[in-house]
């Protein structure tokens, strides 16, 4: 019987071997089995070191699998509960893919150890016992089980004479399927995730391992022929040196309580400070210069969010306007509405004298809602539009002006510089304070030089991706920026946690997410990422010197952990630091930013992502598609059709701009969106508000987003946007072109349509 056999595999091989002789074929394209034989003997030593290694763990797996799963299998078939429990968590576990459990395990153990191969197979062998061995103890004739109980047999003699009789073979079933699964889960792990390494040298080599030993090992031996094409040697070009750093005077004022208050307490309200500090931490701005200008024979409503620092404003200037005869009402949200009217009507009707009043929006709306006074309708129509987008005829200034703080950009450089120093003038160390180990003290101290610019530059290129930031939320920012998760150190010991580690890991709140978006970790910059990663950067390169990162642990984790806390503080610190914020921000910010040069180019930019929004061709950028879905239930439409469009030029990207009589107030104003419109349209209501919402949707589509997630609030602003449009289009009379779109699978057919006959005048031409 075993002949046949034999015969055809003397056969099959002499015949491979013959063949490779016979046309000269070539070891890459086909080994003869001599050769393959003869490298077999030749390694038979390592081959045998290496399967031995594979053998043990695939045998220790396989038996540990088989105890474990034949266990749990009698232990569910006793107990319905934790049968109901554990099966559904095991077929979860193995619906797992391998090289995710391989991930985890390589974290959890060193890379020599065995535990983690021998798991794998375990966990592998482990379910395919548990399933086989459960359905045999489990599928049992009924005629065995009646007749035991026929016979008032126990559960032990019926799981000992019939049911563990009828699972032997589903056992060693599980065993054939198991086995070879043991085999190959352990060879594919040993191959994929570390492999064997028995050499005690090499081991030893890891163990020492580093970034002065790998860069010492890639520099290339010395020699005399790895000069021989080599260039003449030129001289040397200086290092990069620090520009000088700038000081900033840090007054002698202890109040590191008031500070630290500011971020997400109390203390980040004004009614909450006393007056020194309140002077101290005010910021100068040209919105105190415009109140002081023109409240005299005005009413000034000073509105804007909550946090925007109202109160604040003009309680700080109320002895300077008081001298110019201006009455001051720091809190109109606590009177009443008739109170309000008649203190603006005495201060109209008095020449050379004025009001200022700190007043929120909705209570604004309150008091213009209850009086029908003549200044009603002005102040409402600033508050409605506060905003202007194109050039307007000049108009003669109000005698009532709304001065809304969500306007001013709190972010900007100089304010941002006039808040910081203002927090660093009172961050003087207390008495009992360890210097060395206090975050205020360390992170003031470096933050006091060359790092201010640079934070200042980051927080305005926050600004440029349309956040607004209130008055409390940079205060707040700054506020962790200095003290950082911790408190007082004079009772504990440890190290300060770097600026440049809070002003990115750890804080709360709208203005942290968007910093988080510019975290230099999340960027490339493979010069200095290269520098940085194999510690080759010198004293020079840095503006301020750090010893807190000279101890490094042995592991990849703590290197990474190292590396991204060293670029963090390059952005602040190093001399080619400010080159990264350059490349800061994620897809979404660098769009806006594209849209907000204008032009034409912004133009086609948001023609191009509206026409892909509805699954239009990426190259229509020369005219919009006026796009139009139909649905009959609250799912989103997949197909959208489109039979008119307007051309590019047609349309224009619109930048807003604050009123002409309070422009003076917010020089530094920074918009949060943009008006895409038709040009001939004066109607600003047709547009479409391009905002940093509307644009991460219109890339989410862009890169693929299925239709069933696009419905909502931008879909439903472009869906207007464009009926608008369709409503000042002309149809044609007799002959239309419809372009229909399947918005997943991006196909597109083209319809020539007889209107008149109502037909198809030609089939569909396709393109993907």
């Amino acid at each position: 019987m075993a002949l046949p056999p034999l015969v055809f595999g003397v056969l099959f091989f002499g015949g491979w071997e013959l063949l490779v002789a016979v046309f000269d074929i070539q070891p890459y394209f086909l080994v003869p089995p001599s050769d393959i034989v003869g490298r077999f003997v030749d390694n038979l030593d390592l081959i045998w070191s290496a399967m031995r290694v594979s053998g043990a763990n695939a045998l220790v797996g396989l038996v540990a699998g088989a105890v474990l799963g034949a266990a749990m299998s009698f232990v569910l078939l006793r107990f319905r509960l934790l049968d109901e429990i554990v099966t559904p968590l095991s077929i979860a576990l193995n619906a797992v893919p391998i090289f995710v459990l391989v991930a985890v395990f390589n974290n959890m153990f060193a890379i020599t150890s065995e535990v983690p191969r021998r798991l794998m197979v375990t966990i592998v062998v482990y379910f395919v016992v548990l399933v086989n061995v459960a359905r045999g103890l489990r599928q049992v004739e009924n005629t065995h089980l009646e007749l035991m109980r026929s016979y008032a047999a126990s559960d032990w003699e019926i799981l000992r004479l019939v049911r563990v009789p009828n699972a032997i073979s589903y056992f060693f079933t599980a065993l054939k399927i198991a086995a070879p699964l043991a085999v190959i889960t352990a060879s594919w792990r040993e191959r994929w995730l570390a492999r064997r390494i028995t050499s005690r040298e090499v081991l030893d080599r890891v163990a020492r391992s580093g970034p002065e030993t790998v860069q010492s090992e890639l520099a290339a031996p010395p020699g005399p022929q790895m000069n021989l094409f080599a260039p003449k040697p030129a001289k040397a070009a200086p290092a990069p040196s620090a520009p000088p750093v700038r000081m900033v005077e840090m007054k002698q004022v202890s109040k590191p309580d008031r500070v630290k208050s500011l971020y997400r307490a109390s203390g980040s309200c004004a009614e909450h400070h006393d007056p020194e500090v309140a002077t101290a931490m005010h910021i100068k701005t040209p919105v105190d210069d415009f109140i002081r200008a023109r409240a005299k024979g005005r009413v000034l409503f000073v509105t804007g969010n909550p946090g925007d620092g109202k109160t604040h404003l003009l309680q700080h200037l109320a002895p300077r306007l008081a001298k110019d005869k201006v009455t001051v009402l720091l809190d109109a949200n606590e009177q009443e509405n008739e109170a309000i009217v008649a203190a603006i009507d005495h201060a109209l009707a008095r020449r050379g004298r004025g009001l200022a009043v700190a007043i929120n929006e909705g209570v604004l709306h309150q008091v213009l809602r209850s009086t029908a006074r003549p200044w009603v309708s002005e102040v409402r129509e600033q508050l409605l539009h506060p905003l202007r987008y194109r050039e307007s005829d000049a108009e003669p200034e109000p005698p009532v002006l709304v001065v809304d703080l969500t306007l001013r950009n709190n972010l900007s450089p100089d304010i941002a510089r006039e808040a910081l120093v203002g927090l660093l003038g009172l961050s003087a160390p207390c008495e009992a304070c360890p210097v060395k180990r206090c975050e205020l003290q360390v992170n003031a101290a470096r933050i006091s030089k060359q790092p201010l610019e640079r934070l200042a530059a980051l927080l305005e290129r926050v600004a440029a991706t349309g956040i607004h930031a209130t008055m409390r939320d940079l205060q707040g920012f700054l506020s962790y920026l200095l003290w950082g998760p911790g408190s007082c150190p004079s009772d504990a010991s440890g190290t300060a946690t770097p600026y440049w580690e809070s002003a990115f890991v750890g804080g709360q709140g709208a203005l942290f997410d968007a910093l988080r978006r510019l975290d230099p970790t999340r960027q490339t910059s493979p010069l200095l990422d290269h520098q940085l990663w194999r510690r080759e950067d010198r004293p020079e390169h840095w503006t301020i010197p750090w010893d807190g990162s000279a101890h490094v642990g042995p592991s990849l984790r703590e290197r990474l952990e190292a590396f991204e806390s060293r670029k963090r503080r390059a952005l602040f610190e190093h001399v080619d630091g400010a080159a990264l914020l350059r490349v800061a921000g994620d897809a979404t910010d660098l769009e806006f930013a594209e849209i907000m040069r204008g032009g034409t180019a912004a133009v086609r930019r948001l023609v191009r992502l509206i026409n892909q929004f509805y699954g239009g061709q990426g190259e229509q950028g020369g005219a919009l598609h006026l796009w139009c879905t139909h649905r009959f239930d609250a799912h989103t439409s997949r197909y959208a059709a489109a039979a008119l469009n307007v051309p590019a030029q047609e349309l224009e990207v619109l930048a807003p701009r604050p009123r002409p009589e309070v422009a003076l107030a917010f020089p530094d104003y920074r918009p949060d969106h943009y008006l895409l419109i038709r040009r001939s349209d004066d109607d600003l209501s047709r547009g479409l508000r391009i905002d940093r919402a509307l644009v991460h949707s219109l890339l989410a589509a862009k890169h693929g987003m299925d239709s069933s997630f696009r419905l909502g609030e931008p879909e439903a602003r472009v869906s207007d946007f464009l009926d608008k449009l369709a409503k000042e289009g002309v149809m044609p009379e007799d002959q239309v072109e419809v372009l229909i779109v399947d918005r997943d699978a991006r196909d597109h057919a083209v319809f020539r349509v007889d209107l008149q006959r109502r037909c198809y005048l030609s089939s569909p031409t396709r393109s993907q």
